[in-house]
Parts: structure tokens; sequence; C-alpha cells
């Protein structure tokens, strides 16, 4: 063995016996030395304390609109959830369009019409129309208003409410005096209608002619001072001539449903069956008074007339006239 071999075989063994000389305690501590510092930098990427982490849900809604409305087709929790915000979206549209508590509230009165133009005439002023307006009802004379009421009176025989037809006779028999009383009589219980009556004027001979200020057949009209003024100029044409035809006449006017019909005729023929006066008192339905006027030369003929069984059957009063009172 050369010198070289002998020196190498000598290193050999220094070293190995070195590295036997290393304690195994150690190797261990510098193994679980750089587990510790692995761990440490672990613990510390991560935040302190519970975290809960939100619920989070995804799907697909289909939204149909529809005749009907709007239809969601899904799974049910997603079309719950569609529809709260839809439902909450329209909410606060809604609160950001009302006034809030800074801003002056909306004032009715800009839409609304005016309160005093439906008052009608004041109390105590009879020119202005509509007499002693009281609603209590104890006023000095028949134009008080009695809970919307008044009294109007035609020969003798008064009636009560709040709309009144006249039904006149102006057939030829009617010429003379008798028609031109009618008349007068007429416009004077106009007179005595407020503007919040309501009336209306037939006259008749073998066909009714109806007043018509509005330019509609067979309306009531309120007793305006307009249209008591329309209503003299109509009374004022009127001229006798032909027959008489009594149902037509009263039928019209018990289809307009007032309170009074006042009817004047002077003359019982042509009389009204049985039947003509059961079909008047059937078609009354609103049960109005119909007061009758009979217009005859002398005494009331005593006998139970179509004319009284008219007013007897429609809760009204008959009332027989001597037209020889009439001035001339």
């Amino acid at each position: 063995m050369t010198d070289l071999d002998s020196e190498l075989r000598e290193w050999q063994e220094n070293d190995s016996s070195a590295r036997r000389s290393l304690p195994a305690w150690f190797g261990s501590m510098l193994l679980h030395a750089g587990l510790v510092i692995l761990l440490a930098f672990a613990i510390t990427a991560r935040p302190q304390g519970a975290v809960e982490e939100p619920l989070r849900r995804t799907g697909i809604v289909l939204k149909t609109s529809t005749p009907q409305g709007k239809r969601f087709e899904g799974p049910e929790d997603n079309i719950e959830r569609a529809a709260e915000s839809a439902t909450s979206a329209t909410t606060t549209a809604l609160n950001e369009a009302l006034p809030n508590e800074q801003q002056s509230p909306v004032d009715p009165s800009e839409w609304l019409p005016d309160f005093n133009a439906g008052l009608g005439p004041p109390s105590g002023n009879p020119a202005a129309g509509g007499g002693n307006v009281d609603i209590g009802g104890d006023g000095p004379n028949n134009r008080n208003i009695k809970g919307g009421k008044t009294s109007t009176e035609v020969f003798g025989i008064s009636g009560e409410g709040s709309n009144f037809v006249y039904v006149f006779d102006a057939s030829s028999s009617m010429h003379g005096r008798p028609l031109e009383a009618a008349k007068q009589e007429l416009l004077a219980s106009l007179e005595s209608l407020g503007r919040v009556h309501q009336f209306q004027i037939i006259f008749y001979n073998e066909s009714p002619t109806i007043f018509t200020p509005t330019g509609t057949r067979g309306q009531l009209v309120f007793a305006t001072e307009e249209n008591k003024k329309s209503a003299k100029k109509y009374v004022d044409g009127i001229t006798d001539a032909l027959s008489t035809e009594h149902e037509t006449p009263l039928m019209l006017a018990v289809r307009m449903q007032p309170d009074v019909i006042f009817f004047l005729t002077d003359g019982e023929d042509p009389s009204l069956s049985t039947r003509q006066l059961l079909k008047i008192r059937r078609a009354n339905r609103a049960a109005a008074s119909i007061n009758v006027i009979q217009f005859g030369v002398g005494a009331d003929p005593g006998h139970d007339s179509w004319l009284k069984k008219l007013a007897r059957q429609n809760q009204g009063k008959y009332n027989f006239f001597n037209v020889n009172r009439l001035s001339p």
C-alpha cells in the first residue's frame, strides 16, 4: 500500500467517526423546529375569530308576461325571491313618489268643484228663486223647503214634493176662458217652486206636447228663473184644438216618476176604462200622487167617475171646478 492510499483511508475513517459523533436528538430538534415555524405561518395567514360564511344560492327563474299578469317559473324558493325583489322595487318607487314630512301636503281643493255653487239660493231670499230655504222646515209660507220638499197648489188642490208634472187638457172644448185660466194657474204654481225643485209640463189633445227646453223630450227640469221664463213662453204658445186622448199623456207623466202630478181636463168623455186605469196605476211605480181637477159648469155631477177613481187609486185628490166662476 502506498503512502497515498494510507492517507486516504485514514481520512475516511476520521470523517465517518465525526459524522457518527453528531447526536440524534439534534436532528429531531431541527425537524420539529421547522414544523413549528411552518405551523406559525399557517395560523397567522387565517383571520382571527369565527367567520360565518354567507349562504349563496343560484338558480334560474323564467318570467312570462300574460294578459292575466306576470308569471314566474322555476324552483319555488327562486320564485319567492323574485317576487320579493319585485315587491321591494315597487314599494321603493311608491315611497319616493309620496311627499315626505318636509314637503307641503296636496291641496284637494284644486280638483274639487266649488262647494258654494251647489248650495242653491240663500235662506229668506225669495227673489233668488228658492224661497225661504230652511231644511228645518218652519218657514212662513208654502215655498219653504221641508227636507227638500215644497208645497204648491192648482185650483184649490195642493201637492207636496220635490218633482212636479202638470198634465193639462188643450182640446177644443177648453177654448177661451178655461184654457187661459189653466195657463195662469200653472204659471203661478211654477213661481212657487224653488230652483232646487224640478218640473215638467204636458199639454195634450189628440196627442201630447211636452216642454223641452234642453232638447231632451220627457226630462224633468229644475225650476230656475231661466227655465221658468222658457216655460212661460211655451205655455203662452199653446192653443186649443182637436179632441181629447187622456191615456198617453198620463202614461208619459207617471214614467217620469215625479212626486206629484196635476191632471186637468174639462171632460169625462172619452172615459178611461177599468183596464186603462189599472195600466196607469201599475206604471206608477214611484207612487206619484195624481191630483185631478175637472172643469165643468155648475156643481159636481156626484157620480163616481173615472176621474175620481184615477185620483183615488193613485193617492191623489179630486176637485170639481165651476168655470162660471172664472173672470171674463
